[in-house]
């Protein structure tokens, strides 16, 4: 989740999150 916060998070990372 803090990864998407960051917002260069990529896609498959926002599906694990």
């Amino acid at each position: 989740a803090e990864l998407l916060r960051s917002g260069k998070t990529p896609r498959h990372f926002i599906t694990r999150a």
